[in-house]
């Protein structure tokens, strides 16, 4: 909700929003794309064959739901098994809900079989009224060239007619027109592009292969009359597909949408969208500038999911024997853009993904370069979901002025940056990789142990962004926003493979040991005085200290049975049997002792208090795979919640100044079980979202790469 709001450059508040018309343009946006808020749900049965519980009935037709679990402020999310458009031949309701569809029979079993049967019935009629069309109950073939021959579950357009006789209707289907009997077919819902059945694949790409290679007569009047802007008769959807797709140049505005919809409001922004795309490409003036005639471009696609095909074609056309260099060349970085930040649908990716490496292999094609970069950032986008935010101004003219990287410093332990090149549409795991092969760890399974966090300098917030997470999203123009590079997970064994893979290492562990985010056993003076000795020798010293000097080599909270002086006797003897070692060993002792601890690798935070029985105020909170463990400081006693018990997470806000937020964990059998545990605002957001990182990285240790979609707090912080 927040990112929709702020596309639209708008506060939360209905204060802000005064103009109706935006207000309308919110709640249409809304509802093309949150499409289960806007469904009525009803229960499933389910058996042991069906994993349906949940049927979303809306506007737009049916969706088959299940329950999944998530973390985040809601543990539960709702994940779509298959959705169906309007297009049923039969319904009946008793206790079951029968449709039967062109492909299946669907068959559902709910209590609430009539109240469903009831509203998909009112959908129905909404839809079928004035459509002016009807869907074939069965196959009608002829040769009267007369009549029109159609197959069972064609959708036929109606065509006026003066003279008609009883019982038949005038219509269109697959370009073909002709008289038909009224009684082997049934009003239905207007056809829209997307609603093309699967099925029909095949003919297409059989149809694309053939159009390429010898296109009729008739086809090349179509496309000529297409250029002109003067098409009088719409094609089939499946062929006008065919042709848009031949990607011939447009010169003139089109008087309406590229491809078929029917709903004016959709065709009228298609027409709009496509004024704006030739005015900032130079083919027609404009008075709007080229970054806000972008914005418009852009937030469309991300607005309205079913322009996104339209868009791409629009964009195609636009960079295809473009004889004018200076308006190609724009068409080419508007594309650019268009493919980073939305894909297109299912239906068009074949062909556009052809058609960009047909361009690529083309040795001496003046934009293969510009067509490979495209090709990337659509697959980015069909596998990371597009970018989240419109580009800022700063980077728009960047873009438009040809420099699509820039150089990013990433802030590693122990203060180094390390400099990277990402692009508009780099994500975090792209650093993460390029990190990872400069410590020489190659294995997928170890980088994803790794997480790249971004932290706010106004306040210090800090968040973990997840693999699929476009940087871009994040960074602000006035560099407020600076990222750094950890590692989370120390489930694989440590190797030491290189300089920078120890030294790494050392610094991050080293770091939250000084910290006292390391959990030190009771009376370990021995373990603190040869860490003090370690350390000592990491920087190339070999004197003895005084007990001033040796308490920079001890962690300033989380050893209070450890006396300094005690401890320096036990130093000096330690040091003294290091005379024979390097620093880098050092380096690495150092990690293999605290990695003997029993919480080594664990987030540990300050809890200021916690309401749990037993538990003192304040006591130390350890996170890690295995769960949430409460730390006496004093006696180490632990009380453990399993990661797998957590059913929900939420963060608190502080309710009134000088207190502390917190976060609630409901844990146990259905969440009856929970514990507030107060931590400072910057601690707070950090931990919550470390705990979200965890569930995602183990889903992805046991889904392998398919994306996980994970619900993070809406009280979290996010640019």
């Amino acid at each position: 909700m927040k990112d929709l709001f702020a596309n639209f450059h708008v506060g939360t508040s209905i204060s802000t929003i005064q103009d109706d018309s935006m207000k309308k343009r919110i709640v249409i946006a809304a509802r093309d794309n949150w499409r289960n808020y806007f469904s009525r749900l009803f229960p499933l049965t389910v058996s042991f064959r069906t994993k349906e519980e949940i049927l979303g009935v809306s506007h737009r037709g049916i969706r088959l739901l299940k329950v999944v679990k998530a973390s985040g402020i809601n543990p539960k999310h709702l994940k779509l098994l298959r959705s169906y458009r309007y297009n049923p031949h039969y319904l009946q309701g008793a206790d079951e809900v029968k449709l039967e569809l062109k492909t299946e029979d669907l068959v559902l079993q709910s209590t609430r079989a009539p109240q469903i049967t009831a509203m998909i019935e009112v959908f129905l009629k909404e839809l079928i009224k004035d459509s002016g069309h009807v869907v074939a109950l069965k196959s009608y073939v002829t040769d009267d060239k007369t009549l029109l021959s159609f197959k069972k579950g064609d959708i036929i357009k109606l065509q006026p007619m003066d003279v008609i006789q009883p019982g038949w209707e005038f219509g269109t289907t697959g370009g073909r027109s002709g008289l038909f009997p009224q009684d082997f077919t049934q009003p239905c819902a207007a056809p829209d592009y997307h609603s093309l059945h699967l099925d029909r694949r095949d003919d297409r790409r059989k149809s694309m292969r053939t159009t390429k290679t010898e296109t009729s007569a008739s086809e090349q009047r179509s496309i000529q009359m297409s250029e002109n802007g003067s098409e009088s008769h719409r094609q089939s959807p499946m062929i006008e597909f065919t042709l848009i797709l031949t990607f011939f140049l447009l010169k003139v505005p089109i008087p309406e949408s590229l491809i078929l919809y029917d709903d004016p409001e959709i065709n009228g922004l298609a027409v709009e969208c496509f004024q704006n795309m030739m005015q900032f490409v130079g083919s027609i003036p404009s008075r709007a500038s080229q970054p806000d005639l972008l914005h418009n471009i852009l937030l469309l696609g991300k607005e309205k999911e079913i322009l996104r095909d339209e868009i791409y074609c629009q964009a195609i056309k636009q960079s295809t024997n473009n004889p004018d260099e200076s308006s190609c060349t724009l068409a080419w970085r508007l594309l650019n853009l268009i493919t980073g930040f939305f894909p297109c649908s299912g239906l068009l990716q074949l062909f556009v993904i052809e058609h960009l490496q047909d361009i690529a292999q083309s040795n001496g094609h003046p934009y293969q370069e510009q067509a490979s970069v495209c090709e990337d950032n659509l697959q980015r986008s069909i596998a990371f979901g597009g970018r989240r935010n419109i580009p800022s101004q700063v980077e728009m003219q960047a873009v438009l002025n040809g420099k699509t990287s820039q150089r990013l410093s990433i802030h590693l332990p122990g203060g180094v940056e390390f400099p990277v090149k990402i692009r508009s549409f780099s994500v975090a795991v792209d650093v993460m990789k390029e990190l990872c092969e400069n410590m020489e760890i190659l294995d997928f399974a170890e980088v994803r142990e790794f997480s790249v966090i971004a932290r706010r300098l106004q306040d210090g917030i800090m968040r973990p962004l997840r693999p699929e997470e476009y940087l871009f999203d994040f960074l602000l123009d006035d560099g407020s926003i600076l990222f750094f590079f950890r590692r989370v997970l120390w489930e694989r064994p440590l190797s030491f493979r290189n300089e920078l893979y120890v030294e790494f290492h050392y610094q991050q562990v080293l770091e939250e040991y000084l910290s006292g985010k390391t959990v030190i056993p009771p009376n370990a003076g021995a373990t603190a005085a040869e860490l003090a000795a370690l350390q000592h020798v990491a920087l190339g010293h070999s004197n003895q200290l005084s007990v001033q000097e040796l308490k920079q080599y001890l962690p300033s909270q989380g050893m209070p049975n450890i006396n300094p002086e005690e401890i320096l006797s036990i130093f000096h003897n330690a040091l003294a049997a290091m005379v024979s070692l390097n620093q880098p060993d050092a380096k690495i002792r150092f990690i293999e002792t605290l990695g003997a601890l029993p919480l080594f690798g664990s987030n540990v935070f300050l809890a200021k208090k916690v309401s749990q029985r037993g538990c003192p105020s304040p006591c130390l909170v350890s996170l890690n795979k295995e769960g949430v463990h409460f730390i006496h400081p004093t006696t180490q006693r632990v009380f453990l919640i399993a990661l797998g018990e957590v059913q929900s997470m939420r963060t608190i806000r502080a309710k009134r100044t000088g207190k502390l937020p917190s976060v609630e964990i409901q844990y146990g059998l259905a969440g009856q079980q929970k514990v507030l545990i107060h931590l400072k605002q910057v601690k707070a957001c950090f931990w919550f979202n470390v705990v979200g990182l965890f569930f995602l990285l183990d889903n992805f240790m046991l889904y392998s790469d398919a994306v996980i979609d994970l619900c993070f707090s809406t009280h979290v912080w996010r640019p």
